[in-house]
């Protein structure tokens, strides 16, 4: 229903850009046509589409509705372009009465030809999902299923995500930069070579630019979607940031403390400090990193992995 209702919205924009252009004759003889009142109107803005181009409005936008009006106001602005695409858009004055005479007559029969299609629905699916904003929301969605695909380490996702990314004209320094996060957010220390990998790719994105480093951005990509994942470094730190936010800011222990001055350490500043290089390899040196109050506390080895709901049930 929103689907209908919106391209009624959007062929009410198309007639009153056609009648702008046609003869007051040749609109009387549409209204003979079709019909005037809103009723008759509707009937025949329903019979301009096509069944099949509504099924793919609906599989296309995978129930999305703002991405599925989307498509169908770019599938109806081609039509309303091409409809009104006119034989001389600078007519001479000898002959102008003869060129707009001649137009008006060939929009009257596109607007009784034209129907949106399934094909061109697709055309303009295309057009949605290859030129976005920047700025807007499908610029997020494809980084986003980017960043996921390699998470999941589906290299041929990845691949395609990172394609539509780059097709579309993406900055691949803003691509490069969240696969050096992804390097320790999702990968860590399960493989230490993936940072330095992304970080090279983000430099030679730097040095050669596009069209040639679309290959480095494929490399990186690849290796990360296969690379092994961990989150432990990821998770720890989360606990750390949730530690300092919400508890006390405890004070650095003495024997930690910096101690340039001769007063800092008549004040104790760095007493009780063992160096642990200088001890002999094997030594078990008993000394506490953590502040008084967190003493023993760990972040490291915390995680608690989730469950597929299928193997708990077993």
């Amino acid at each position: 229903m929103m689907i209908k209702r919106g391209a009624r919205i959007k062929w009410y924009d198309i007639l009153d850009l056609a009648f702008s252009e046609m003869s007051e004759e040749d609109i009387q003889e549409f209204e003979r046509t079709v019909g005037k009142d809103e009723g008759m109107l509707n009937e025949w803005i329903d019979s301009k589409t096509e069944d099949g181009a509504i099924k793919w409005l609906i599989d296309l936008s995978d129930g999305d509705g703002r991405s599925a009006l989307n498509t169908l106001e770019i599938a109806l602005q081609s039509l309303s372009s091409e409809m009104l695409q006119l034989d001389s858009l600078n007519p001479t004055l000898d002959d102008l009465n003869g060129t707009q005479k001649k137009n008006s007559k060939a929009v009257l029969e596109r607007l009784h030809s034209f129907k949106l299609t399934a094909s061109s629905v697709k055309a303009a699916f295309q057009k949605t999902h290859l030129q976005y904003d920047r700025q807007g929301e499908e610029h997020y969605n494809l980084i986003s299923a980017l960043h996921k695909s390699i998470r999941g380490g589906d290299a041929d996702a990845s691949l395609y995500w990172l394609g539509r990314m780059l097709v579309a004209g993406e900055d691949p320094l803003y691509i490069a930069r969240r696969l050096i996060r992804v390097a320790s957010e999702d990968i860590g220390l399960a493989d230490s070579a993936a940072l330095p990998l992304a970080t090279a790719t983000y430099q030679a994105c730097q040095m050669i630019g596009m069209p040639e480093c679309d290959v480095n951005l494929a490399h990186c990509v690849t290796y990360m979607a296969r690379a092994p994942k961990s989150i432990e470094v990821y998770h720890a730190y989360g606990l750390v940031k949730q530690t300092v936010q919400e508890e006390y800011a405890y004070s650095v222990p003495i024997h930690l403390k910096n101690a340039p001055t001769a007063l800092m350490k008549d004040l104790g500043y760095g007493a009780g400090y063992k160096y642990n290089p200088g001890y002999a390899p094997g030594t078990i040196i008993k000394q506490e990193y953590l502040p008084k109050g967190l003493e023993r506390r760990k972040f490291l080895g915390q995680l608690e992995y989730m469950v597929l709901e299928e193997e708990s049930e077993k």
